[in-house]
């Protein structure tokens, strides 16, 4: 199952129709769903679960309380995929009556419910999950992440059966025991035919093969006699046969003598009928005569039939010739008025274009032609013309301001400049001041430290005079000296400032100076683009244009239409004189016609013609075909009395033949009689033998089918006896707990948590595992040597990373089964950035395997996805809306 599109009408913050596509958000696996709290992320996740089961009491409330306070009802619309079809769900939440639902098969357009309860037991069906199920592992909601973990052994196996489609070993246990019963029955049934064969034995079909045997031997003497008999009899037979034929061949004889002087007799009655068809055939010459004259004149009918035909056929074409020239005159007097109407029509539109073009010329624009090209390269200049002097304009204005601006600037900075000019010369003579006052102070102190050394009359180091030894040099101390000393710093210190922010002035004023002249050079440049017009001009300029385009363009069109009209008119008049002939031509040829029918059959009609020709012919023909019916009649009926006299001939010569040819010989009766009950009784033994042969032959095949199919039961017995201790250690296995499904889900079980644990240690930063035993969740602490503990026991955040580790990892398991998306609503909050880090690729990775869209407030979360679905917050005016980033 996978979300294909979903759409929210008045719902929670979302007061207009705001739809998400799914299809476009999965393109690259995995995305998000961002925003501010409270802007309607949750509403989105919400909606997916109402559309599909839609619970009276929903976590965040009642359905009714999901209605925009702005609103009467919400609408929600879900279209998605399950098992290769797509489906949408409609569901219409209202606040002063029950909610409305429908659930409806994309591909083939059929309702499949359209009642709220109807829709969602369908959607259960389908999905093979409840909502809480569903919300445990493929839809994870804000809060819940948890319950999946925390469920019984019971509960936790019901949810896996359902999500992994463990049904069939539930049913294990029903199917198990009805085979038991089944093989219990069908070995009671067996052991019941066996005993229907404990008379069959090898033994009993022994003693009837030595049966046979001896009967075999019987049965061949009887033979033997039976022939002897038989060859007696054939003899007797053929004594008798030959008396019979000759007393057949005698009376044969006498009949075939009657038979002759018969057809003798019919012989001279067909001479007499043949004098008689002589005497016919002579008359119907002169009827032939008469025949050959009315076929001519059937010929001639005929003709004169072919031009009565199309005599009416071109009255009709004349007809029809009659109604073309009403409508093609009617087709020529409307395309003249079209006409006019058209030239009224130019007119207008040549006085439009001519007052268009006098407006753009008090414009300042000239045509190079009043056409429709030329007005639209007159719109063109004047739309390029307003748009750059727009843009002059905008320049000049803000070269204006620009001037003001650098110009106030400038003035600021001058009487800053000069100020700091004389504040900088009076800081440059006091620091020359305390440099002076400072150097004699040392130079004074350095000829005192000295002067104990030098004699009268000797060069002073440091003043460079002639040392009297009664002058007096003056020192200061050193603490004079250092405050001199500080006070030339301060002084220098304050001069060097003062000259770093003259110079950092001047800086500002060059640059001033030239942002100023830049901006007057800009409106310079502005006053030359504009060169005194400005854009209001040339944008109604532009509008001058556009008038007269449309009319130039007017006038072209309706040249064009001129020219349609007059080729339309030409061809219409051409058409109506074309009629017109052709109609004067029709009615020659009907005069033709009929001139040619008075010619042949005068005042007779083609019809009347043909009905007396056609009555001689008939007659003719009919006469002629009784004669040559009398005629072959005749022929027939005196080869018939040839063929009867020749045959009553030949069967005299025969009968009397056979007569000659039959031996005398003697037939006895009685003794031949006597032998054939000999023979009958031979064979009734034998026949009684042969019945008792057969009864033992039957009884023997009998035994031998028997034989065989009390070994086939005997081997059917053993089968079933295999397989029936096979399945009675199955039932016992599963008659009571049905260990074996337990067995299979706690196997899920441990699976998908060996995978959640690997996650769990990388989102944990190595310092859990995750362990399932004896039905309930363990996590093993590796920084506290491995301590095992139940995971009811972690902190919020560390219960977040151990659930979400279960939840990805049951996902990726059922992304390659029923569901083909992973939902999963905030949580982040709690986590550090390493171990954001490694969600992220978690869900990356889980993204390869089936689409996964994420609800998080967190912006260092949601830039990590390249895809995202913006929620933005209702205003009081607007509801909220989204925007999708790619």
């Amino acid at each position: 199952m996978k979300p294909l599109k979903l759409t929210i009408e008045g719902i929670n913050s979302f007061t207009d129709a705001r739809t998400v596509d799914f299809e476009q958000l999965s393109q690259n696996g995995i995305f998000c769903i961002c925003g501010p709290t409270g802007s309607g992320k949750t509403t989105i996740l919400d909606c997916v679960i109402l559309a599909l089961y839609a619970p009276s009491n929903h976590n965040r409330g009642t359905l009714k309380e999901y209605i925009n306070t702005k609103c009467e009802k919400g609408k929600i619309t879900l279209d998605f995929s399950a098992d290769g079809a797509r489906y949408r769900v409609y569901r219409e939440l209202r606040r002063n009556s029950s909610s409305a639902a429908r659930l409806t098969n994309l591909d083939t357009g059929d309702v499949l419910a359209d009642k709220a309860d109807t829709v969602t037991d369908a959607v259960k069906k389908m999905l093979k999950l409840d909502k809480d199920d569903f919300t445990k592992v493929v839809v994870l909601e804000q809060g819940r992440y948890a319950e999946f973990m925390g469920l019984s052994k019971a509960k936790r196996c019901e949810t896996v059966s359902k999500l992994f489609g463990l049904e069939r070993f539930e049913k294990l246990k029903e199917r198990v025991a009805t085979a038991k019963n089944k093989y219990d029955k069908q070995l009671g049934e067996v052991d019941a035919k066996l005993k229907e064969y404990d008379g069959i034995t090898e033994e009993a079909h022994a003693d009837r093969t030595r049966r046979i045997s001896a009967l075999t031997k019987e049965r061949e003497q009887i033979t033997a006699a039976t022939a002897t008999l038989e060859k007696a009899l054939k003899e007797h037979e053929k004594a008798r046969l030959a008396d019979e034929r000759r007393t057949r061949a005698q009376t044969e004889l006498a009949a075939a003598q009657q038979e002759l002087a018969a057809a003798q007799a019919e012989l001279a009655a067909a001479n007499r009928t043949q004098k008689m068809l002589q005497t016919e055939k002579e008359n119907l010459a002169a009827s032939k005569e008469k025949s050959d004259a009315a076929r001519v004149t059937l010929s001639q009918a005929e003709e004169c039939a072919v031009y009565a035909t199309e005599i009416a056929s071109l009255e009709g074409e004349k007809s029809a010739l009659a109604n073309a020239y009403k409508k093609a005159d009617a087709d020529c007097k409307a395309l003249a008025t079209a006409r006019e109407q058209t030239e009224q029509n130019k007119a207008e539109n040549l006085a439009a274009a001519q007052n268009a073009q006098t407006a753009l010329v008090a414009c300042g624009y000239n045509l190079s032609s009043v056409s429709e090209a030329g007005f639209a390269h007159a719109k063109a200049t004047a739309e390029n013309d307003a748009a750059r002097l727009y843009d002059a304009e905008k320049k000049r204005a803000e070269a204006e301001e620009g001037i003001a601006a650098f110009g106030s600037l400038a003035d600021k900075l001058f009487a800053e400049q000069n100020a700091l000019r004389e504040q900088t010369q009076t800081a440059a003579l006091q620091a020359q001041e305390s440099a002076s006052a400072y150097e004699h102070a040392r130079i004074q102190g350095a000829a005192a430290s000295i002067r104990g050394a030098l004699s009268c009359g000797d060069s002073c180091p440091v003043c460079g005079g002639t040392y009297h030894g009664d002058s007096v040099i003056p020192s200061a101390d050193d603490r004079t000296l250092a405050d001199l000393k500080a006070q030339k710093e301060r002084a220098e210190n304050a001069h060097a400032q003062l000259r770093e922010t003259l110079q950092k002035n001047e800086v500002d004023t060059e640059g001033n100076n030239a942002a100023l002249r830049a901006a007057k050079e800009k409106k310079a440049e502005a006053e030359n683009a504009l060169g005194g017009k400005n854009s209001q001009n040339a944008r109604k300029a532009a509008e001058h244009a556009q008038k007269g385009e449309q009319a130039a363009k007017g006038v072209e069109e309706c040249n064009r239409t001129l020219a349609d009209l007059a080729a339309q008119l030409a061809a219409a008049e051409k058409e109506r004189e074309r009629i017109t002939a052709d109609g004067k031509r029709k009615k020659e040829e009907i005069e033709s016609r009929r001139a040619r029918i008075a010619e042949r059959l005068g005042s007779l009609s083609p019809e009347q013609a043909r009905e007396q020709a056609s009555r001689t012919v008939n007659e003719f023909e009919t006469a002629q075909k009784s004669w040559e019916e009398k005629s072959e009649a005749f022929r027939v009926s005196l080869a018939e009395c040839a063929a009867k006299e020749a045959s009553a001939r030949a069967k005299c010569e025969s009968a009397q033949k056979t007569i000659n040819e039959i031996p005398a010989c003697a037939y006895n009766a009685q003794t031949a009689e006597a032998d054939a009950r000999a023979l009958a009784q031979k064979k009734d033994a034998l026949a009684e033998l042969e019945r008792g042969m057969g009864a033992a032959r039957a009884e023997a095949d009998e035994i031998r089918r028997r034989l065989k199919l009390k070994k086939e039961l005997a081997k059917r017995k053993k089968e079933l006896l295999e397989i029936r201790d096979n399945v009675g250690e199955l039932n016992a296995c599963v008659e009571r707990d049905n260990k074996l499904f337990a067995y299979v889900a706690e196997e899920y079980v441990q699976s998908f948590t060996a995978a959640a644990s690997e996650t769990l240690f990388s989102l944990s930063g190595g310092k859990f595992t995750l362990y399932y035993d004896e039905g309930e969740f363990y996590v093993a602490d590796f920084f506290a040597d491995n301590a095992r503990r139940k995971v009811k026991t972690l902190s919020g955040g560390e219960t977040f990373l151990a659930s979400m580790s279960i939840a990805m990892a049951i996902s990726r398991e059922i992304a390659t089964q029923n569901y083909e998306f992973f939902f999963l609503d905030e949580g982040f909050g709690t986590l550090h950035e390493r171990a954001m880090e490694t969600v992220s690729e978690a869900l990356v990775r889980l993204s390869r395997e089936t689409a996964v869209g994420i609800v998080t407030h967190r912006g260092e979360l949601a830039e990590r996805i390249a895809t995202r679905l913006n929620v933005i917050p209702a205003t009081e005016d607007t509801g909220s809306d989204i925007s999708v980033v790619f």
